[in-house]
């Protein structure tokens, strides 16, 4: 494919999603509208490659496949990189935020982009949200339904855009950390 053909490809697919009437949430991704670039992507089989930078850990997962669901070794693999690593508690991770990274990390990929994805913070306990002086009181990080996240070669600005345009959730942009917060609450953006 040529650089114009290519350039011509990204700027339609822009395009489509720009003249969308409204963005599908996650609960109308549910719903059967194959039409949707997010609900045939999640129609595949859905692997992850995820990295948590503060215990150098590194996970290569298939969650789930068309032939057989979520694949439940594999579902807690996640849920163990996505623990409170610095209170040590492992907690249920939304299987919805698996999708919102899915999603994040095949848009990547599909676009020649660099598609690390670092794991900043996932599960929080109370006690360690409470502690961090600019976290909300009511974090869905303490419910498993957030994570904060950066892509190395990958503009803050750029995967914030990248994230609203899913709406699959929430989005936060803290540009002076060089990190973006997804969760799968209801959508909303914010600055931090």
């Amino acid at each position: 494919m040529s650089d114009q053909q290519g350039w011509l490809n990204r700027r339609n697919f822009l395009i489509g999603l720009a003249a969308s009437p409204f963005m599908l949430s996650h609960d109308v991704l549910a719903a059967d509208n194959t039409n949707d670039w997010r609900k045939k992507l999640l129609q595949q089989r859905r692997e992850l490659n995820l990295y948590r930078p503060s215990t150098k850990e590194r996970y290569n997962f298939c969650y789930w496949t068309p032939e057989s669901g979520y694949d439940k070794k594999a579902y807690l693999q996640g849920a163990w990189l996505l623990r409170d690593a610095e209170y040590k508690q492992q907690h249920f991770i939304d299987p919805e935020l698996f999708n919102v990274l899915f999603l994040i990390q095949e848009w990547l990929r599909r676009e020649g982009r660099p598609s690390d994805i670092h794991i900043l913070s996932g599960y929080r306990t109370p006690e360690h949200n409470f502690r961090l002086e600019k976290a909300a009181k009511q974090s869905l990080h303490m419910q498993g339904k957030a994570a904060d996240i950066h892509v190395p070669g990958v503009s803050t600005k750029l995967l914030a855009a990248m994230c609203m345009m899913l709406s699959a959730g929430g989005v936060g942009i803290y540009l002076d950390n060089g990190f973006i917060h997804v969760d799968t609450g209801k959508i909303r953006t914010w600055r931090g």
